[in-house]
């Protein structure tokens, strides 16, 4: 989740030029990041012999960090959004770009998919913390069992949970599920047909759009010429 946050962050900060400047130094910091944690909790844990608990309350602790920050991104966000679209106020004292639209758009969509999945991850890395701070108490046999086949429990619905809330909220990752298993002849019957869809517009959030095609036949050309014109004007 760190690592995932960390990308919003950077989309977020950078929102001018985000959508078209790669900036492959980003997802390469990020990486590393997440090989030097992963590789150093591996040796510390288990060369180190360092305490679950320890192991466990730090994980927690980068979790919640990492959820706090998406909440700040988020509002960031929204108060963006309520200020440029909703009170036609410029953002950082200048016109927004399409550019810069449509990221703003993205940032707010992928947190509406992101969101979820962060309540989560956090609750369980909570329950898995609880649980471990019960394993060294001087509990009887039952009690310790009881104990151990709760935190098993919690890894295994947390590891279904996860993968089955993101593939739930993300429709493009639906889509390349299908058609990859569609693609084996095994399983292929006993998949549902894809039949096409009507498409329906939504905003920013998800709800649908009900427009007025006369007024909004010409709308994006005229945002588009706005644009160009204010930037010769700089």
């Amino acid at each position: 989740m760190p690592a995932m946050v960390a990308e919003r962050v950077f989309a977020t900060i950078l929102i001018k030029d985000y959508e078209f400047n790669p900036r492959r130094w980003i997802f390469i910091i990020i990486a590393i990041f997440e090989f030097f944690m992963s590789f150093s909790s591996v040796y510390l844990f288990y060369y180190e012999n360092l305490s679950e608990l320890y192991f466990l309350t730090f994980i927690l602790f980068l979790d919640v960090t990492a959820f706090i920050i998406y909440l700040i991104c988020e509002y960031i966000n929204l108060r963006r959004y309520q200020r440029y679209f909703r009170t036609n106020l410029t953002c950082f004292k200048h016109v927004m770009s399409l550019s810069e639209r449509f990221q703003l758009a993205e940032n707010i969509k992928s947190s509406r998919v992101f969101k979820p999945l962060a309540i989560l991850v956090t609750i369980f890395n909570i329950l898995l913390v609880a649980i471990g701070l019960a394993k060294p108490l001087n509990l009887g046999i039952f009690a310790k069992n009881i104990i151990y086949l709760l935190f098993e429990l919690n890894i295994v619905v947390y590891a279904v949970c996860i993968p089955s809330i993101t593939l739930f909220r993300n429709q493009i990752w639906r889509n390349q599920i299908y058609q990859i298993f569609s693609k084996i002849a095994i399983i292929k019957k006993c998949l549902p047909k894809i039949e096409t869809n009507t498409v329906h517009l939504r905003n920013t959030f998800g709800k649908n759009m009900i427009l007025n095609v006369d007024r909004q036949q010409n709308y994006y050309f005229k945002e588009l010429n706005k644009s160009w014109n204010y930037n010769r004007q700089e």
